[in-house]
């Protein structure tokens, strides 16, 4: 049985709004610990797992009322252009954080994007004031999804990205934007003081298969691999949409596409990715992706 004081999203009903839980509550990317290695300044807030469970206990109030009547929030996500995960997670937090009920923060800009003779430097997220002291805090939300291989790196599903190169342009590009001239002078222009940075980095890292691991560890398999699990473990298997990445617990069997193990990795395309969720009955068991035999020899992307 899960445990839902670690994971109170899977107590709300409203997928969106189970999205927004999730978004606040969940664990970060990083273990707290690992902010120490990075090549940021130390004044960049990373908040650890209790931080964010904290902040979630706190609008708990606010997101059960939410959850009863989410209408104001599916109409501003029907708004939208963007339906990319990405656009939809940040189309999430600036509705909690825009919120004129919102008990804690008060929203001061969002999507700013910042010019320098012409060309775009970057784009800060969320700027914030915090009611209770009148701090003001810029927000850089990143989401991702990495798989983890034998020399130590984290890629992106399709390998056109590594966490070392997001940390990178955190560290040296995104949390300092307003730092820098142009920021500096846009917050001039707006009558702002500089912001404390808040990096609020999300999604999940999917290790290698390993026969020793927990049955719900998030794992990547290839087709052979997925094939030896899957004879050890009786699951039902299906393909996840992205736009479902997010909440665990959120979706049933009958939302996804069937993805029969002993068809459907006959003639796996060898540079693919499929992310695939498997159930017991009716109850979410593991997140995972297979990919092709030889997508761990592929050449990284550069860009």
């Amino acid at each position: 049985m899960t445990d839902t004081t670690q994971a109170p999203w899977l107590s709300y009903r409203e997928p969106a709004v189970r999205d927004l839980v999730w978004l606040i509550a969940s664990a970060p990317l990083l273990p707290a610990a690992t902010e120490t290695s990075l090549p940021c300044p130390a004044s960049i807030r990373w908040p650890s797992s209790q931080d964010y469970l904290a902040l979630y206990a706190r609008h708990e109030a606010w997101l059960r009322a939410l959850d009863a009547s989410p209408e104001p929030l599916l109409a501003a996500l029907n708004r939208s252009r963007d339906h990319r995960l990405g656009h939809y997670a940040e189309d999430l937090l600036l509705f909690w954080l825009a919120s004129p009920s919102n008990i804690e923060f008060e929203s001061i800009a969002a999507h700013v994007a910042l010019r320098e003779q012409g060309i775009t430097l970057g784009e800060l997220d969320f700027l914030v004031r915090e009611r209770s002291t009148g701090q003001l805090w810029h927000i850089e939300l990143a989401l991702k999804f990495y798989l983890g291989t034998a020399d130590q790196q984290w890629l992106g599903p399709n390998r056109q990205d590594s966490l070392a190169r997001k940390l990178k342009h955190l560290c040296q590009q995104q949390l300092p934007l307003l730092k820098s001239p142009a920021g500096q002078a846009w917050l001039q222009t707006q009558g702002l003081e500089t912001p404390l940075t808040w990096a609020w980095l999300k999604g999940r890292l999917f290790s290698a298969f390993a026969k020793d691991a927990a049955i719900d560890t998030p794992q990547w398999f290839t087709p052979d691999e997925l094939v030896i699990f899957a004879q050890q473990h009786p699951f039902d298997w299906f393909m996840l949409d992205k736009s479902q990445w997010l909440a665990t617990g959120l979706t049933t069997p009958g939302q996804h596409i069937p993805f029969a193990v002993d068809t459907h990795l006959d003639q796996f395309p060898v540079n693919a990715t499929q992310a695939l969720i498997a159930y017991n009955g009716t109850h979410e068991v593991l997140r995972a992706f297979v990919v092709g035999q030889h997508w761990a020899q592929a050449p990284i992307s550069t860009f």
